[in-house]
């Protein structure tokens, strides 16, 4: 059987070492009415005085530099941030002691889907109210159609649903694209169906490895009826992939040796150091070797590996294949 290098999940080295310039940019830019609830509730706070204030400890990076004053800039966007803080306020009403408010604050931040938990909603000096909470972590967006075109609606790490849209392709995150089943209907509720799971999955799989600078999305369409996914490249081309790195796939390649065939591409001169090779599509799911679309112009031409021994076991790293050197050898 394959060997699994997976469930990445149980460990959460992948998501918590993302990129925070990237938290930043991607959650901060381009973001439309995917928390407008949220801003609608807290609406009718702005333009008058509060008597109290809170604080939150807002979601940071571990790699984010410390200013000088100790603090570490977060990724949530500022709108948010003042968002939550003034549907906070709504819910203080009387005393920072009555334990009613302090409740139906808690429940209020939980039900806008950006915490996990909330632990504490307490008095704190300075006639403020201290909340402290576990915060869900965006790793990527599901693109679906939306009435005015495509939207990217954006996901944790366990594929929760976050309160941001954005126009599709607007957001430096990842995408997800053929999802089988709509998303949940409040926000922190997961996405149903193994297709985004599976996608999210071959992401964090791929995220320490070279390769992922060129990965663009993921393409779950077929995962619910033949168990396949394929990366979507940021020139646009397609890598059929096959069984997410999870799955139980005997007659694929190992997903380590999946990998080792995209590096071997990237660092070749004669692949335009592409891991599709330049070329519209790539197969990486026949243990005979790679399969290189050469039905357009593109970059550098399929040729066998220079190394049989740095691509891999010999048995299952045969020289890259055309789609024409397939259809021969399948006659034969």
């Amino acid at each position: 059987m394959a060997r699994n290098n997976v469930n990445l999940f149980k460990t959460r080295a992948f998501w918590a070492t993302t990129a925070t310039a990237v938290l930043v940019a991607a959650v901060g830019l381009g973001a439309v009415a995917g928390y407008q609830r949220l801003a609608d509730a807290a609406g009718a706070h702005r333009g008058s005085q509060a008597p109290l204030s809170v604080r939150f400890n807002w979601p940071v990076h571990a790699t984010t530099p410390v200013a000088p004053d100790g603090s570490r800039r977060s990724w949530l966007p500022l709108k948010v941030q003042q968002d939550l803080a003034d549907l906070a306020l709504t819910q203080l009403t009387g005393s920072t002691t009555d334990g009613d408010a302090l409740s139906r604050t808690a429940l209020a931040m939980e039900q806008t889907g950006w915490f996990e938990s909330i632990e504490t909603v307490r008095r704190a000096d300075g006639n403020a109210v201290e909340i402290i909470g576990r915060w869900r972590t965006p790793v990527a967006v599901v693109r679906v159609d939306g009435p005015l075109g495509q939207v990217d609606r954006l996901i944790s790490a366990k594929a929760q649903l976050l309160p941001i849209d954005y126009p599709a392709g607007t957001t430096a995150m990842r995408y997800l694209l053929g999802a089988a089943r709509p998303g949940p209907s409040q926000y922190g509720q997961e996405w149903e169906g193994s297709d985004v799971q599976a996608g999210l999955k071959l992401l964090a799989y791929l995220y320490p490895t070279p390769a992922y600078g060129q990965v663009a999305g993921v393409d779950v369409a077929q995962y619910a009826s033949a168990r396949k996914l394929a990366i979507l490249t940021d020139t646009g081309a397609r890598i059929v992939w096959g069984a997410a790195p999870q799955d139980w796939a005997p007659s694929e390649p190992s997903p380590d040796q999946k990998l080792k065939w995209l590096l071997h591409l990237k660092s070749g001169p004669e692949f335009g150091r592409r891991i599709d090779a330049g070329r519209p599509m790539v197969d990486v799911t026949s243990p005979r070797g790679i399969m290189i679309d050469q039905s357009s112009e593109g970059i550098g031409a399929a040729s066998g590996f220079a190394d049989e021994q740095a691509a891999g076991d010999s048995r299952a790293s045969g020289p890259a294949q055309t789609a024409a050197d397939r259809r021969r050898a399948e006659r034969r």
